[in-house]
Parts: structure tokens; sequence; C-alpha cells
């Protein structure tokens, strides 16, 4: 070993085997290079100086043991004192070593991020040694290594939550055509994932289940948490009535995610012969409804509580009656509140005047017409987050 640095041999072997072992620590490390504590440090120095992707040696002895780390800012640094402080140059690598924690090279590599967290908070590079389980060296990440490979993990995780709520999205576009009325319905998500969820179908003869679902978050929880909704909704028989089946709703939700997470919603039972809504709004009020000309905002008498915050609530209902020609639209604040660049909303008033031109059109074209107008409006700006938007035109 001597004044060399020695990088692969038999230790880079090593790591090749324990990689194949599970997510641990070994497979983050790009650092396998070391020198003997013996070796001086202007060797070291004039070596490392072309090798500008080693930012860190270690430091071993005779058994190959673990004694610290040599940064390369350090060694570069001595080759540019002036000559009366070039002292450090004439000492060995184990004088100026560094001691720096060090883990265990069969780590999980969560673990190892929960025990240095404090660190991977700070706006700084630090550096942590692997060594087997009798000392020796086996090589050197930093904190940025960590945070590199959980942003890929927390991407990788955001784009499955995003495919888990398309493919809960049952109907995904087109026309549904009752006796008496005509409606389209779709969510776009955004590419934060987040948590909308809706589903419409006919469950008795005129009768029709409505339910809307906005999950507070985004990312995987919000994703789990939009799967257990829609899994409940999805076998939910309205036969054994609405009141129950969202006491029960709230009451899981609450008691699986403990109030840290809750759901605004719309679930509505639609009877096409009479053109009555009953609806129960836990927490939502994104109803609107187009008659006449003009564009109201369908505000709950109600105070009931969004899903999940509370349990044992029990939610009241509201009912509307619908006359020929209105146009009911139920959505998510993601059509609303979607912003510009400069910050400003699309807001009700922008999509009022946009329905009172194509309330004529079907809601398939009512549909399209709302979402250009939204992606015209935000320009570059990105999406804010999911939209889900649900046109019935009755009579």
């Amino acid at each position: 070993m001597g004044n060399e640095i020695l990088s692969g041999g038999e230790v880079m072997r090593m790591m090749e085997k324990i990689a194949e072992r599970g997510e641990v620590v070994s497979k983050l490390t790009r650092l396998n290079n070391y020198v003997h504590q013996g070796a001086l440090v202007s060797e070291i120095a004039l070596k490392l100086k072309p090798l500008e992707e080693i930012e860190a040696i270690g430091v071993v002895d005779d058994n190959d043991k673990y004694v610290g780390i040599i940064t390369r800012k350090k060694l570069i640094d001595a080759l540019y004192l002036p000559e009366g402080d070039k002292q450090i140059l004439d000492k060995t690598a184990g004088d100026i070593a560094e001691k720096v924690p060090a883990y265990s090279v069969f780590s999980e590599i969560f673990s190892l991020a929960q025990k240095v967290r404090h660190e991977l908070q700070i706006n700084m590079i630090y550096f942590f040694v692997l060594v087997f389980d009798d000392g020796r060296f086996y090589g050197i990440l930093n904190s940025l290594d960590i945070l590199t490979y959980l942003s890929s993990i927390s991407q990788k995780d955001i784009g499955l939550a995003v495919a888990i709520q398309e493919n809960l999205i049952v109907h995904k576009g087109g026309l549904i055509r009752g006796d008496h009325f005509l409606m389209d319905a779709s969510t776009i998500i955004s590419k934060s994932g987040g948590g909308d969820y809706f589903q419409v179908r006919n469950y008795t003869l005129n009768h029709w289940l409505l339910g809307i679902f906005n999950v507070s978050g985004k990312g995987l929880a919000a994703s789990v948490m939009t799967s257990s909704i829609a899994a409940l909704f999805d076998i939910f028989d309205p036969s054994f009535g609405f009141k129950k089946f969202i006491l029960g709703l709230n009451n899981f939700i609450c008691r699986a995610f403990e109030s840290q997470k809750f759901a605004t919603a719309i679930i509505a039972d639609f009877d096409e012969s009479t053109g009555k809504l009953f609806f129960f709004d836990l927490g939502h009020t994104f109803i609107y409804l187009f008659r006449s000309g003009n564009f109201y905002h369908i505000k709950s008498a109600r105070s009931n509580m969004p899903l999940g915050i509370m349990e044992d609530v029990v939610s009241e209902p509201e009912s509307i009656t619908l006359e020929t020609g209105d146009i009911l639209f139920i959505m998510t604040d993601g059509i609303i509140e979607q912003t510009d660049s400069s910050g400003d909303e699309f807001g009700s008033v922008r999509l009022g005047k946009v329905i009172s031109g194509v309330n004529n059109e079907s809601p398939d074209k009512i549909k399209e017409a709302v979402m250009q107008a939204i992606s015209d409006f935000r320009g570059v700006q990105p999406q804010d987050d999911d939209m889900t938007l649900t046109v019935l035109k009755f009579g």
C-alpha cells in the first residue's frame, strides 16, 4: 500500500457482492479510495490533484482498519500555501486525518438516513465512512449522495401515486347518457400527484350516484388515502343509506390516518326523473349552476366537516331540483384556484364567462372549453393541483 492511492481490488469486489443484498448503503458509495496512515501528505496531494472526482480518501492502519479521512480540499489547499506555511506537506496521512462517523456497510439506506437526519437538514456537505464489521475501511459517501437517492425515491413514489390515481378513475371521459340528462366528467392529475377521485354510476332505475373527493396533500400518502376511499366508494350500496356510509367512511379515515389527512367531498344521489339532487357537501363547496343565463354558486347551509377530521360526526344533506336547460357543475379546487404566472387565480368569474359563451354546447364541449380556458390562462405556470370537473346538462 505505502504511499499509493488504492482503488478497487478486493474491496471493490466485496462491494459488488453486498450490493445484491438489498437497499444497503454500499450501493451509494462512490469513493473507495484510501491510503495508509504513514503516507506523506505531499505525495498524496500531488497524486490526488488531477483526480477531481475524488472528494475525499480514507486513511487506514496496517490492518486496513479505518483511521479517518482526508478531504480533497484540505490536500489541494496545502499545495498552494505560502512556502513558510507548508509544514503540513511533511506530515503523514495519519497526522491530519479527520475522524468522521463510521457506519456498517450493511446498513439499510433508510436506517442510515434516519441516523444522520440532522446533518441532512443542514446546507453543508457531510462525509460518512462505511466499514465492515471488523472495522476495515470500505468507502466514503456524503450527505448529498443520500439526499440524491432519497429524492429519486420520492420521484418514483410520486410517479406511482399518479399511476394509481389514473387507474382508479373508472370513467376516462366521454358522454354519460341518461334518459333525461347528458354528463361528462374527467380528472387531469398534476405531475406532483394529488388526491382527486370521482365516480358516477347508475345504481337503480333513474337514480345515479355521484362522488367527488379531494384528498389533502400530494404524493404517495394522498394516493394511499385516495385508493382507500375509491375501494370503499366502489362497493357502496346506496340502499343501505348515505348517512350511514359517510359516517363509516369518516371513522375509517380518522382511524387509519390518525386525523393527519382529510378529504373534502360531494356525495350525491341524482334522480333524473325529477331532476332532484340530494347531496352531502363535506367541506367541499365547489358546486355551481348555470340557469337562464346566470351562473350561481350553490352554497351549502350545512356545516358538514371534511372526512377524516373527527370521528362520529353525522353529516346532513342538502337538495336542489334542476330545471330543463340547467347545467350543473361539480368540481375540485384545482379548477377555480389555478394561478397564472402573476399569482392570480382563474376564479369563478372567469369560469362563469367561459360557460356563458358555450352553454348551448354539449357537456363534453363545455368541459373542453373550460379546460382550454384554464390552460390559456395559466400559460407557462405549471398546473398547481389536480383538476376534476363534472358537467351535467339536464332536460
